[in-house]
């Protein structure tokens, strides 16, 4: 998760930097973000969430565009507590980078919940696929006033 997103472009003089010192930046096509130092968020800003999906059939040799699975993605924020979702932000197709080779999708989402209430939340996100695949991850994070 994080606080911050900008433009690659205004970083591309201390990418050098940042590569020897094998911190990888976090690349969402022409935007980087970078990753909070801690768990709480506040409120009434919008935080960021950094994930990467992984489609095997974007890693087969020779495999076309149109063969790949649609791939999609669904964020909800829970009570960390309960369980009980508090948030769906729904599902959204992903536009798919071209085949290279690469299986992994980087993927960058706006989290914001000024309507939720201060306290202990769950994010969740869920990777499916066409071909019927599914994968779930979450972080755990506090909402502050």
């Amino acid at each position: 998760m994080s606080k911050s997103v900008h433009p690659a472009k205004d970083r591309v003089a201390g990418l050098d930097a940042e590569l020897l010192e094998n911190r990888v930046p976090l690349m969402v096509g022409p935007m980087q973000i970078t990753p909070a130092g801690s768990n709480r968020f506040k409120k009434s800003e919008k935080s960021y969430v950094y994930a990467e999906i992984y489609e095997p059939a974007m890693a087969v040799p020779d495999k076309k565009d149109k063969d790949v699975p649609a791939v999609g993605v669904r964020m909800e924020l829970l009570d960390a507590k309960t369980g009980q979702v508090k948030k769906d932000f729904g599902a959204i197709r992903l536009q798919l980078p071209p085949v290279t080779g690469n299986p992994t999708v980087p993927l960058g989402l706006i989290v914001s919940a000024p309507e939720l209430e201060a306290g202990a939340y769950k994010l969740r996100l869920t990777a499916m696929d066409a071909a019927g695949h599914e994968f779930t991850r979450s972080a755990d994070f506090q909402l502050e006033n």
